[in-house]
């Protein structure tokens, strides 16, 4: 199976070059992945480019296959949104006059994660269309959508994870992570 998907792969390339995108690897399964470190391994002359996309905290089904298969490229992690391209992301979605206290406001908010600010900058447009919008006013920005996203990721990671999450949530930025574990056991305790 392995040998005929990569002759397919090569046939394609042989009349015009080919491009495998794969998103959320650390989602994929052995028997996908084991292709995938075997196309990879045989690309040399081949016009053929593999990007893989994953997410490196995340857990993963085959963490040998994909560190081989990373080991096999190269690896980019990109950086989160720097305070201009957050001001420049604003004013194109929004309009020109956004102040640089929303866009302060925005990167907080999003903590420069490209996703969450998209989701920030929709919520803003709905908001401004629904005539909530204060010109001059910095809001506090919240997404429905985003906390949605964030919730469902956490309780993928452990069956605690979102007790733990909602203890931090409840006690704050400074608190101690002993008081976070406490809190956390006691509400899974009374469930």
């Amino acid at each position: 199976m392995l040998h005929g998907l990569y002759w397919l792969t090569v046939n394609i390339a042989a009349h015009q070059p080919v491009l495998v995108a794969i998103d959320d690897a650390h989602w994929a399964d052995a028997a996908s992945l084991r292709w995938l470190a075997y196309l990879v391994g045989r690309l040399e002359g081949l016009a053929v480019a593999v990007v893989v996309a994953l997410r490196p905290a995340e857990p993963a089904n085959s963490e040998d296959t994909l560190s081989a298969i990373r080991a096999m490229g190269s690896v980019v992690r990109p950086l989160l949104l720097s305070a201009d391209a957050v001001g420049t992301m604003a004013r194109t979605v929004l309009n020109a006059k956004v102040t640089d206290a929303q866009c302060a406001a925005l990167r907080e908010a999003s903590g420069g994660n490209p996703f969450y600010l998209s989701e920030l900058l929709h919520s803003e447009l709905q908001r401004r269309a629904d005539g909530d919008a204060d010109a001059g006013q910095v809001p506090g920005y919240t997404s429905e959508v985003v906390f949605n996203y964030i919730e469902a990721r956490i309780r993928r990671l452990d069956r605690d994870a979102l007790g733990l999450a909602q203890a931090l949530a409840v006690l704050g930025d400074g608190c101690w992570l002993r008081a976070c574990l406490i809190w956390s056991w006691r509400v899974s305790c009374s469930r």
